[in-house]
């Protein structure tokens, strides 16, 4: 039988360098920060994704303060869930102190959330708990803002039995992992409110699996509101390439080893983003290849 080891998700939402260009910042995590996080002996997983041109058409909605973001990074953390994400929060201190955080990017949206349901879709094979590390092409994340306390349990009710369930219907979606905001994991740092956050992990393009008017169950789901939440994000996330860099190898950090998978350059499938009527924004962006 299968265990999550995970025990929550640390998800960061960021704009852009004030110079317009973020190969620097990019090298630097990737090479420098990302690692040094596996000092830690809770934090077993750290992807980063960046947005791009063809994502951007591709975004649902949009909501004013989250319409700059570009960048997005999710850290899934272990045992001990508290004493790890203190420590995490404390390293980022100590880094930036040494003087290992050379240019920081305006925040969007921070925060730990507890994992509240993980699923692979049938035809992928691997068990729910593994869906992270198999090799994606990218993500669909969605945030989800709960603004009405008298609806929230039916809109958790949905999301379990029919939403996660439709997602996984989806050409391109590989798995779905689900998180939530718990009293449980503060911080002053964090943005303020109740939020529900997915990540869909897709092994198509993204801007594809994205796209309006595809097949799939999301596509006839366009429409159906959901009392009690409000989407503030909604968006693919697709590899890109860090120009000056050569091969098309992806980069993410697994367990304190980083791995490189090369990926085909051809799509094969066509299918549809998700998206309630209720939409505020929404975003897209892509995963680091060098």
């Amino acid at each position: 039988m299968s265990v999550n080891r995970v025990r929550l998700g640390f998800l960061s939402l960021t704009g852009v360098s004030d110079t317009g260009d973020d190969r620097a910042y990019l090298e630097w995590h990737a090479m420098d920060h990302m690692p040094e996080q596996y000092s830690l002996p809770g934090m077993l997983n750290g992807q980063r994704w960046r947005s791009t041109a063809a994502c951007r058409r591709e975004r649902a909605a949009e909501h004013d303060d989250l319409a700059p973001v570009e960048n997005a990074v999710c850290y899934l953390l272990g045992d001990p869930p508290v004493p790890t994400l203190e420590d995490f929060m404390a390293l980022g201190q100590t880094l930036a102190d040494l003087g290992r955080y050379p240019e920081v990017i305006p925040s969007r949206f921070l925060g730990a959330f507890e994992v509240l349901e993980a699923r692979a879709a049938r035809r992928v094979l691997v068990s729910d708990e593994v869906v992270p590390w198999r090799p994606n092409r990218g993500i669909y994340l969605i945030v989800e803002r709960i603004t009405d306390r008298a609806g929230a349990t039916g809109f958790l009710r949905d999301v379990h039995c029919q939403g996660i369930p439709d997602l996984l219907d989806v050409p391109g979606v590989a798995g779905a992992w689900w998180f939530g905001t718990t009293p449980r994991y503060r911080h002053p740092t964090f943005t303020k409110g109740n939020f529900r956050t997915t990540i869909c992990y897709l092994d198509d393009e993204p801007a594809v699996v994205a796209a309006p008017g595809g097949r799939g169950p999301l596509g006839r789901q366009r429409a159906r509101a959901v009392a009690g939440r409000a989407v503030r994000v909604g968006h693919p996330m697709e590899l890109a390439t860090i120009p000056g860099r050569t091969g098309g190898l992806t980069w993410s950090s697994v367990c304190g080893f980083p791995t490189s998978v090369p990926w085909p350059v051809a799509s094969s499938s066509a299918s549809s983003a998700l998206l309630p009527r209720r939409l505020v924004s929404a975003r897209c962006g892509r995963s680091t290849t060098w």
